[in-house]
């Protein structure tokens, strides 16, 4: 999922895990033509956002405070909705982890981890 996979990296560069510069270095080859290998469009959403933000830095039209204030809520909340078998569930995750009450099933979700069924 190229969605989890940017905003994981994202997410270590606000955390300062990374540079800005490593963060540039996996996102460029990562999301190049990335609308050619996927109809996500949360992933080319968070992308376009992150390429115009980039941009922007580029051009000085933001400072680096500025850009990480600007990216920071790509990674505080995500939204995941879920179909199967006649059952729809949507969530919104300002954590990292949270579980959903679905009749009766639990899913848990983990923003670092594809959907698991406990």
């Amino acid at each position: 999922m190229i969605d989890l996979q940017i905003r994981q990296q994202l997410a270590q560069y606000l955390a300062n895990e990374i540079s800005l510069k490593d963060f540039q270095d996996w996102f460029v080859p990562n999301t190049w033509e990335l609308e050619k290998r996927t109809t996500n469009q949360g992933a080319l959403d968070v992308r376009n956002t992150i390429d115009l933000a980039l941009a922007e830095l580029t051009n000085g039209h933001l400072s680096e405070d500025e850009l990480q204030r600007r990216l920071s809520p790509l990674v505080q909340t995500y939204v995941v909705q879920i179909n199967f078998s006649g059952f729809s569930a949507s969530a919104s995750f300002p954590e990292d982890f949270v579980k959903v009450q679905a009749s009766q099933s639990v899913l848990a979700y983990d923003i670092t981890r594809e959907v698991e069924y406990v």
